[in-house]
């Protein structure tokens, strides 16, 4: 293996393209605005580590601010709207269309 090959296995590593990805966005105004958007505390977060130490990952075990955070998140996951502004279900309800269309034809 040359120099050269050795640059790309190691730039292609699965782990260094996560690690890659999450310096890029960790600090992202878009995501910070996004994040801060959903009012998770009272002070605004500057990094997405915050988030993630306030929902308590990598903390005490029994931490019921770290649930209460958590459990908006999941709360915020899982409701109807929040699919719809992140495009999935407007990508279920073309596909849902389409298949319909394909239906009324036959």
């Amino acid at each position: 293996m040359t120099t050269y090959d050795r640059a790309i296995a190691v730039r292609c590593n699965p782990i260094t393209l996560l690690r890659d990805e999450w310096r890029r966005i960790n600090y992202c105004q878009r995501s910070l605005r996004n994040v801060n958007s959903w009012k998770l505390r009272s002070q605004r977060f500057h990094s997405l580590d915050e988030v993630l130490k306030a929902a308590g990952y990598d903390g005490n075990k029994c931490d019921h601010q770290a649930d209460q955070v958590l459990a908006a998140i999941v709360r915020r996951e899982a409701t109807p709207t929040h699919r719809a502004a992140t495009g999935v279900s407007a990508d279920a309800r073309d596909r849902q269309a389409t298949r319909q269309d394909s239906y009324a034809r036959l």
